[in-house]
């Protein structure tokens, strides 16, 4: 939360722009703690460059926030050939059919020279929040090995510590039972921010698993698409609705924005962890003694994640003017 001081915490949200980033981005963009920086989109992910600039782009104009800095990372993972499934990332490209306004131009730095230079500005360490594979902060890692001390935190959506991986379970074709999804399209990537020093909080699939968006929520927000930002989220749901009733969609992005916001949403413990590297269990997050000690959360307090989301992207009572 914004500190006693009212100051802002300055964050770049790293992101491969599929639906339930959208629904990060806009807590980000809307949350009155939040001072976001940059977007930087991955190709590597969900949603490929082009389009994924081009979303990020017009969720900053529909939240009114055009001075947010959105920039393009690589289209490929580091090492290997592992993709989410040519269908997702149709939907993704193609914005699930949506409609949102226009942007302005992209960045003309890479994402890589984004967070490499937002990293040296004044007023306070940068948070990071990264909710798709994590190429671009890989790149930036490898580019400048002394990022990892000036960034406050690094919250990264990804992982299965406890749990079973969702990689498998999504797509039967694929055998690999442990991973989630985001570390299994890069595991070299995420083995390298994990194990670059920085400071890493996981909310994997332990801590989203108890955030799943609920009819009961659905049905609040339904009756609350009082902005912009609300009436778009409303629209991604709606299409979810058949997912949503079945206890199949979850706040798995939004529960990593929300836990930078404010960690009470799902408290990390500590636990040593290493990223697997080989064919068949790549990208498991594996509880390991000789592993990197990282915070992972467990559980979310799901009433309370509901509230603050409700409450960003569809305040009560006035609000603070828009940026031009």
């Amino acid at each position: 939360m914004a500190g006693a001081s009212g100051a802002r915490k300055p964050v770049v949200y790293d992101t491969d722009m599929g639906s339930d980033d959208w629904l990060a981005a806009l807590l980000l963009l809307c949350h009155p703690a939040v001072d976001l920086k940059a977007i930087t989109v991955t190709g590597a992910g969900l949603a490929h460059a082009e389009y994924g600039v081009r979303h990020a782009l017009s969720l900053v104009a529909l939240a009114g926030k055009r001075t947010v800095e959105v920039a393009r990372g690589r289209e490929t993972p580091l090492k290997g050939s592992n993709a989410f499934p040519s269908s997702w990332r149709e939907e993704s490209d193609n914005l699930a059919g949506l409609e949102l306004p226009p942007g302005t131009p992209a960045s003309t730095r890479s994402a890589v020279e984004t967070i490499l230079s937002l990293s040296h500005e004044p007023g306070g360490k940068l948070t990071v929040v990264a909710t798709g594979p994590l190429t671009n902060l890989a790149e930036a890692l490898r580019a400048d090995p002394t990022l990892r001390d000036r960034l406050a935190m690094i919250y990264v959506m990804g992982g299965a510590v406890e749990v079973a991986g969702n990689v498998h379970a999504t797509c039967p074709e694929l055998p690999n039972g442990t991973a989630e999804w985001n570390f299994y399209v890069d595991p070299a990537a995420a083995a390298e921010v994990l194990e670059s020093g920085a400071a890493v909080t996981l909310v994997p699939l332990d801590a989203t698993n108890a955030a799943p968006v609920t009819p009961d929520f659905f049905d609040r927000l339904r009756d609350r698409r009082t902005t912009p930002s609300a009436e778009f989220v409303f629209k991604i749901l709606q299409q979810r609705h058949k997912d949503i009733v079945a206890g199949n969609y979850y706040f798995w992005d939004s529960l990593a924005a929300a836990v930078a916001i404010d960690e009470s949403y799902s408290p990390p413990t500590e636990f040593s962890i290493r990223v697997e590297q080989t064919p068949g269990n790549e990208g498991q997050t594996k509880v390991d003694e000789t592993g990197r000690k990282l915070r992972v959360c467990r559980g979310a307090n799901l009433a309370a994640f509901e509230q603050l989301f409700l409450g960003a992207i569809a305040p009560v009572g006035p609000t603070p003017e828009s940026e031009g």
